[in-house]
């Protein structure tokens, strides 16, 4: 495994500015591009924004955590487990923004990624610790922690992308994510931590270009990988701290998720464009996307990070911090989605 002393903190902290600047120099000429090919999107009914704005500009920012992923860990074994499917979903996304594909033949590549992910950082090996468990029970057990490893790992790449409807928002739970696991887990999963400290990075470049007056948005091409990272870095973060980098995304897994809950339980499509989020709703009642933008980075910065840093100094107290955040969340997008509804309603 890597480690500070490896890399040199100003070793390192000049490596992750090189490529924040490159992030930044160079999405300006995917906004060029998106104009030139007519990569635009236009306000819609299922859409949160006004006036026309490239898309697809995430590409320099995913393109630039690619490299840098290789730069720093092209020794590692994790980081090849990481390349592909950070190639396959960005050039899937990345022909999804262009002329939208079938969910069927980017579900296919959304899988074999998670797949490939899953089975190099082989989370299912977390159990050998309960070698005692005999014979078909562990490996029934194993074949389990594959399977739902997998279909989180999926879940994590389209939830990123269902979240990305708001200028910057996106982009700033990213950057709260890779910071904060760097922040959390640089001592005890220093894999995890380097692997924030880049995702931070290099979406730190992107987010002048996103936020607070977008001039371009990020498009499929890099939502995929903000998932994928997120996901990457849970497992690179053991069976120990795994909870962490997901627990940092909690404001994006409860909306996405009880979101979707609720559009099945009332019998919608599910799959289809909405503008049913919690920060959509209050884009719809009033709210300016830099509002709504503020208001999640504060329950990121001022709760769920204190919180979660309380809850790392022992895999113990760490339960009990999921919880706390878990709950706290869950109950603000019940409040807040009954309140949204009845306003709208009114």
């Amino acid at each position: 495994m890597i480690n500070g002393a490896l890399l040199g903190e100003a070793f390192l902290g000049w490596s992750l500015l090189v490529f924040a600047l490159l992030s930044l120099l160079t999405t300006p000429l995917m906004i060029l591009y998106a104009r030139r090919f007519q990569l635009l999107d236009e306000p819609g009914q299922r859409r949160s924004h006004s006036g026309v704005i490239p898309r697809g500009g995430g590409a320099a920012a995913a393109l630039v955590t690619l490299l840098a992923v290789l730069y720093f860990h092209a020794t590692q074994q994790w980081a090849w487990a990481l390349i592909p499917p950070l190639f396959a979903l960005g050039v899937v996304g990345w022909m999804d923004d262009h002329h939208p594909q079938t969910v069927r033949g980017r579900l296919l590549i959304q899988v074999g990624s998670a797949v490939w992910l899953c089975f190099c950082l082989a989370p299912m090996h977390w159990l050998s610790d309960y070698w005692q468990w005999s014979g078909g029970l562990y490996y029934g057990a194993a074949l389990l922690v594959f399977i739902v490893a997998v279909l989180t790992v999926i879940w994590l790449v389209n939830l990123y992308n269902f979240m990305d409807g708001s200028h910057g928002l996106a982009t700033g739970e990213a950057i709260f994510a890779g910071a904060g696991s760097f922040i959390l887990l640089h001592e005890s999963a220093p894999a995890a931590a380097y692997l924030g400290a880049i995702l931070a990075a290099c979406m730190l470049g992107f987010l002048p270009w996103n936020f607070p007056k977008p001039k371009i948005f990020m498009g499929d091409v890099a939502s995929g990988t903000l998932g994928l990272c997120v996901a990457a870095m849970a497992m690179l973060a053991g069976p120990d701290w795994w909870p962490v980098p997901l627990l940092l995304s909690t404001t994006f897994i409860i909306d996405a998720t009880f979101t979707l809950f609720h559009r099945m339980w009332r019998g919608e499509v599910w799959y289809q464009a909405h503008r049913q989020h919690v920060y959509q709703r209050l884009i719809q009642q009033g709210w300016s996307h830099q509002r709504v933008w503020l208001l999640y980075m504060l329950i990121n910065w001022l709760f769920i990070l204190p919180v979660a840093s309380w809850g790392v100094e022992s895999p113990q107290r760490l339960f009990l911090a999921c919880l706390i955040i878990a709950i706290a969340v869950a109950l603000a997008w019940i409040l807040a989605m009954r309140s949204l509804v009845h306003a709208a309603q009114a």
